[in-house]
């Protein structure tokens, strides 16, 4: 059981794309606070009388402009690549924690403008407000977690299923250019230069300022990091081979070397011909592509 716990928290975590899936998220939750608070009225709040619902409205619109600003402050200051397999449920789950210490410092701020005889302090912060926000916020959040990491896995899994996969038909159709050399600067210097064929392309990954490219050669891996962009290798790509195409913002694969079709919570992963150990991640943004360029409609 404990390795199974240990595996789960590992497995990775979907992260919300789109605009509207973070505004649903914001406003979800601060609806839900206010809701719990109205509602049941922990901490005393059936003594506020008439004013529970301002109250609780009030640490509603607080909890949304916590989270608003912790979504678009916390991922850009710690550089955050929430989209890639390395970010998992046990770090969602920090993340969120951190959340939580967040809200729970908007409440004190609150609490300190409705009743400014509170002592606004680190202490009550420590004592006070983060164990009521916890308290109220810790278990939705495991279960909401575990709900939205199953409930994603499952949903690409299937569409992993469904996808009948055509490489060897996509691999065997004649494409123009595939002996054709590319070249690709390594540094500064003329002289060093990568040079390769679409064909011997399995893939590539961003890593900031510079682009791992991996190739198959004579049936042997080979890794080359290039100070490039991952935007300027695809279109030096796509005027070689139709078949090399983006699968997620950091990746860009030979859709004719894939040999099999995975899914995780954050989309899909792609077995590639020579690659044991490594999946190359399709995100969900980038689904509808793939899975055309396979054969699929």
């Amino acid at each position: 059981m404990f390795r199974s716990l240990i595996k789960l928290l590992n497995e990775p975590f979907p992260h919300y794309n789109s605009q509207r899936e973070r505004l649903v998220m914001t406003f979800g939750v601060g609806f839900f606070i206010a809701g719990f608070l109205y509602f049941f009225r922990p901490f005393n709040f059936g003594e506020l009388g008439d004013l529970v619902l301002w109250v609780s409205l009030g640490f509603g619109a607080v909890t949304v402009i916590c989270v608003a600003s912790y979504e678009w402050l916390v991922p850009r200051l710690l550089r955050l690549e929430m989209d890639l397999p390395s970010w998992t449920l046990w770090k969602w789950l920090v993340y969120t924690l951190g959340l939580l210490g967040w809200i729970a410092l908007g409440n004190l701020i609150l609490i300190d403008v409705i009743n400014p005889g509170a002592q606004f302090s680190f202490k009550n912060w420590l004592v006070h407000s983060l164990p009521q926000t916890v308290a109220i916020g810790l278990f939705p959040v495991i279960f909401s977690g575990l709900y939205i990491q199953l409930r994603a896995a499952k949903k690409h899994q299937r569409n992993a299923q469904e996808i009948q996969l055509k490489a060897q038909e996509v691999g065997a159709t004649e494409v123009p250019n595939q002996d054709a050399a590319i070249r690709l600067d390594i540094s500064d210097n003329s002289s060093d230069a990568l040079i390769f064929t679409p064909e011997q392309f399995l893939f590539a990954q961003a890593m900031q300022n510079y682009v791992e490219v991996v190739l198959l050669k004579d049936g042997q891996i080979e890794r080359h990091l290039i100070r490039s962009t991952l935007s300027t290798l695809a279109r030096a790509m796509r005027q070689q081979s139709e078949q090399i195409l983006q699968s997620h913002r950091s990746f860009l694969l030979n859709i004719a070397k894939v040999t099999k079709v995975e899914g995780n919570a954050q989309g899909l992963k792609l077995a590639l011909d020579g690659l044991a150990d490594q999946r190359v991640p399709v995100s969900r943004t980038f689904i509808a592509p793939v899975r055309a360029a396979l054969g699929n409609s």
